[in-house]
């Protein structure tokens, strides 16, 4: 089972790949409710930034890719540091989730998450790519984390619920740069914010 861990860890969640390693592969759908905080960061300016790029031809292109390659490993590196797990790429955005038993603790490392973010990933990136620049938005709140069936021997594994869907819809609400709080979250943190 560690080799198999091993060898996901690059292209799986970790809720999927301790999915796997506990039930069996030909284990039939299950779901389960936990309570998470969801972070979306999308990434603003980024059609705009890929035109200019497109101008410039092939060489546009490999430029624009290793800038993408390298903002969204330390993307995923960041998250990951701070105890997130992301589940979801969405086009140029990306959706991670804590799972801490204390969600007001999951709460708090999305926002070290987000801020961190902000601060040692996408400001860099201005300076490099003109106009690129991130907006984040946090929830918490309950979710359900399941494997839905099987399809040509592939099953499909999803996490669906509340926070992520805030989460996504309201990213918008916030400036380029900054980090949204949706209600739910803004309730946990209470005085801290």
């Amino acid at each position: 089972m560690q080799d198999l861990r091993g060898e996901l860890a690059a292209y799986a969640p970790d809720w999927v790949i301790e999915a796997l390693t506990v039930e069996p592969a030909r284990a039939p759908p299950f779901a389960y409710r936990r309570r998470i905080c969801a972070l979306f960061a999308d990434v603003e300016g980024f059609s705009s930034e890929a035109e200019k790029f497109a101008l410039r031809g092939a060489r546009g292109a490999e430029e624009l890719s290793a800038l993408l390659n390298d903002r969204f490993s330390r993307l995923t590196e960041i998250v990951h540091v701070r105890g997130g797990d992301i589940v979801a790429f969405a086009g140029d955005g990306v959706a991670a989730v804590w799972t801490d038993d204390d969600l007001r603790e999951a709460t708090l490392q999305a926002v070290d998450c987000a801020l961190a973010l902000q601060r040692e990933l996408w400001t860099d990136a201005q300076r490099d790519a003109g106009n690129l620049r991130l907006r984040v938005c946090i929830e918490a709140g309950d979710a359900v984390f399941g494997a839905l069936g099987e399809r040509d021997g592939e099953r499909r594994f999803l996490v669906s619920g509340a926070p992520l869907r805030r989460a996504c819809a309201h990213y918008r609400k916030g400036k380029a740069g900054q980090v949204v709080l949706c209600p739910g979250a803004r309730a946990i943190l209470g005085d801290l914010c």
